[in-house]
């Protein structure tokens, strides 16, 4: 790859990096994050019926925008799913 292709992408990494690092500063860094962490919960990966629960939504997904299934059926069905119903 040639040099100056590489300078655009560091820069534009650099770039990026420093407006990420505003945006975070702008709601006063990981502290809000930190604060509410106790009152955090997972609501996928740490659920034993997510892997069912993921099959559900996506068969439900593709349903919704078929036109077979509503919205609130597919919301119901990902929840009993969720809950191993």
């Amino acid at each position: 790859m040639p040099r100056r292709r590489w300078a655009c992408i560091l820069a534009a990494t650099a770039a990026g990096v420093l407006i990420a690092a505003a945006a975070l500063a702008q709601f006063g860094g990981r502290g809000p994050f930190l604060a509410a962490a106790p009152f955090a919960h997972g609501w996928g990966f740490g659920n034993p019926n997510f892997a069912n629960a993921y099959t559900v939504m996506g068969n439900d997904l593709n349903a919704v925008i078929a036109g077979s299934k509503s919205t609130q059926s597919m919301l119901s069905d990902v929840s009993k799913a969720l809950k191993g119903q």
